[in-house]
């Protein structure tokens, strides 16, 4: 029988990567699940909070710890001046259609300045309010920023440094507060946390504002987080909320409709909202809405193309402890000796300082004890010479008389260190896929030509929903075959019997096989199939091939 990859999330408890899941991958329009392409760095900057990424007239920029880079060389900076609140994310109108040469509005709550290029001011009318929502919206030539306490001011027409004092509305709203404001096609959308309001320009006489209220397009339903709000071509997507919990919806125009479903929504009910990014990604014509649960410590994405939602992650390195490491005689079986290491069951770790190349790399561990544990060395080739020798080991080195590992104790000063993932760790994105780190300075680039982040491996994950059929026979499976590109990489299986309580040992499969699988996989009744890799390969896989060599009537 063959069992789709395709593994929408489910969550029964609101929990992250708990029942079915994908992580780090996304469907492609043939059906087969992609890893994800790796984050490459660009160029690291002065180490400091990313705030945000804009660009302007083709040229992209970020902005960290108040400061604005050119993300080319020479790499210029210019300093945001006179910053009251330090370490606040902006946001951006670049290239208002007024104007011919460079300009790029930004702004935080705590004030706004204009960009030429060259040149950074910061805005000093003293009707521009002191303290202001998140965001800034433009609708035919004036900039709009809203207040928590509701009020909407605007700018003058074409002026974002003159705000005149009579160009002010008060939102009509039902109870709550006013959280952040952005631009909807023709339309200015006010977000509060129980109700969204809009405006459209009614061409109202000065010298108060040209706007009025579209109540077709106001709703009574919330935003959750002013983080999550993302404008993306002619729509807005945003984390909703109303009395019956949090949602992800899109507004366009005057219409909001919901593109998560329950187990998305659970997640969401589940997070504390203390720490939330969001910003867009193209990939080859895919867009995606990218949404981070820092206290949650996942990333979850939504496809537009297959309108399914993935996990994404950022690899994690633990620190790296000495290791005693020993070949056992059948040449593959490594164990390794570390007091109370905390491993569990099919970890993923990373060995370092072998003298052999083979003895390092990533691998999955089996545990022993609290102390012990082992892994399997991984050949890509399974090709073995006249002399009963391995070709390739899983790094792509050609082993020869000298480099075959012998059995007994490794040499080197090798050392251990486990990988874990958490939310993916940068907060904003240009149009040439650069995106920001959160806390460190770095800029990265959105490569498809490097599977592994600069900062660590990329966890590349398939749970599927439990299945086996309709009936309750017991079963008893031959082999599972893992059906995807042909490439030199290693892949784990494994299983759980008993509702993704407990799981099999991982068993490494050989994606350059002809038939990548693993043999002698026991009996069931439902049945759960995880496939992991994480080396630094480009993968596609399809489907899981399970062979079932007998049954047994159901109870």
């Amino acid at each position: 029988m063959d069992v789709s990859l395709i593994s929408p999330i489910v969550s029964r408890n609101g929990l992250p990567l708990s029942d079915s899941y994908i992580l780090n991958g996304y469907v492609q329009s043939n059906k087969k699940v992609s890893k994800r392409p790796g984050l490459s760095l660009s160029y690291q900057f002065s180490a400091g909070t990313g705030q945000g990424m804009f660009s302007m007239s083709g040229v992209d920029y970020a902005i960290i710890g108040d400061v604005i880079y050119n993300i080319a060389s020479p790499y210029t900076s210019y300093a945001i001046p006179s910053v009251t609140t330090a370490n606040l994310q902006y946001q951006f109108i670049s290239n208002p259609p007024y104007l011919s040469s460079a300009l790029t509005v930004l702004k935080s709550t705590a004030g706004m300045w204009t960009f030429n290029g060259t040149s950074i001011t910061k805005v000093t009318d003293s009707n521009y309010p002191v303290t202001t929502t998140i965001g800034i919206a433009f609708l035919d030539g004036t900039y709009y920023v809203q207040t928590p306490q509701g009020l909407v001011y605007g700018s003058a027409l074409a002026d974002p440094t003159t705000w005149p004092s009579l160009r002010v509305l008060t939102v009509n709203t039902l109870e709550g507060q006013s959280i952040a404001i952005a631009s909807n096609n023709v339309q200015v959308a006010c977000f509060g946390t129980q109700w969204l309001t809009q405006y459209y320009d009614a061409g109202n006489a000065a010298p108060g504002t040209p706007l009025s209220q579209n109540f077709s397009g106001s709703h009574s339903i919330g935003c959750a987080s002013a983080s999550s709000i993302v404008q993306m071509d002619e729509f807005i997507v945003f984390m909703a909320q109303t009395e019956h919990g949090r949602s992800i919806r899109i507004l366009s125009n005057s219409e909001i409709a919901p593109i998560s479903n329950d187990e998305i929504n659970r997640i969401l009910d589940n997070d504390n909202l203390s720490l939330v990014y969001a910003f867009p990604l193209d990939i080859s014509g895919k867009l995606f809405y990218l949404l981070s649960l820092g206290a949650s410590g996942i990333t979850l994405v939504y496809d537009f193309t297959s309108k399914l939602w993935t996990y994404w992650a950022s690899g994690v390195s633990g620190a790296a402890s000495p290791v005693q490491l020993t070949l056992s005689t059948d040449g593959v079986t490594v164990t390794g000796v570390l007091t109370n290491n905390g491993f569990q069951q099919g970890d993923i770790i990373k060995i370092s300082g072998a003298t052999l190349a083979a003895f390092n790399g990533s691998f999955s561990v089996s545990i022993i004890d609290s102390n012990t544990f082992t892994y399997q060395l991984n050949y890509n080739s399974f090709v073995i010479d006249q002399y009963n020798n391995f070709l390739v080991d899983q790094n792509g080195n050609f082993l020869v008389a000298n480099t075959i590992p012998s059995s007994g104790g490794v040499q080197g000063a090798t050392t251990v260190s486990r990988y874990s993932t958490t939310y993916l760790s940068v907060m904003a994105s240009t149009g040439a896929n650069y995106v920001l780190s959160t806390t460190t300075g770095a800029v990265y680039q959105l490569s498809t030509t490097a599977y592994v982040d600069a900062n660590g491996l990329i966890d590349f994950q398939i749970v599927t929903p439990e299945t086996m059929g309709q009936d309750s026979a017991l079963k008893r499976i031959g082999a599972i075959e893992i059906r995807g590109d042909k490439v030199a990489t290693t892949g784990y299986i494994r299983y759980s019997d008993d509702g993704y309580n407990t799981w099999s040992t991982y068993q490494p499969v050989n994606m350059l096989q002809s038939r990548s699988q693993t043999i002698r996989c026991g009996s069931t009744r439902r049945r759960a199939f995880q496939f992991r890799n994480v080396d630094n390969t480009p993968l596609r896989v399809q489907d899981l091939v399970v062979s079932v060599d007998w049954t047994e009537g159901g109870v």
